[in-house]
């Protein structure tokens, strides 16, 4: 069986508990405006140097990504050139053995299709070098 705690069972901690919050926070807690601005004064500085801080590492951390993923960006477009490339190179190499099997073996250096898909693959071989 589960007891259930006093804070959330609806029912007020026992007198001594209260007794003991009550006195934690008098002595924390400000009581008067004039109290409460000179604990201002004091921790201000502190908590000022430290936002600051905290506002250059996440300046720098932040430049960090944005040249991380504008490295990773380019990264994945030349791969994306160099796979579209490459497919139309297979392509070609298709286009190529369709019309290698429609001639005679002596006509294929002399046949004009044979020669520009031949050309286009050596292009597309140089360009896909080139992105490297």
């Amino acid at each position: 069986m589960v007891k259930k705690s006093n804070c959330c069972s609806g029912k007020s901690p026992k007198g001594k508990n209260l007794d003991t919050l009550k006195t934690m926070v008098d002595k924390v807690w400000p009581k008067t405006k004039k109290d409460l601005e000179e604990v201002v004064h004091k921790v201000w500085p502190k908590t000022k140097k430290e936002l600051e801080v905290g506002l250059k590492n996440t300046k720098e951390l932040i430049a960090k990504g944005e040249k991380y993923i504008k490295e990773i960006s380019d990264k994945s477009v030349k791969s994306a050139k160099k796979l579209s490339l490459n497919l139309k190179k297979e392509k070609l190499y298709y286009d190529l053995g369709k019309s290698v099997a429609m001639l005679s073996a002596e006509a294929w250096s002399s046949d004009k299709k044979i020669n520009a898909v031949v050309k286009e693959i050596k292009s597309l071989e140089r360009e896909v070098k080139s992105i490297k």
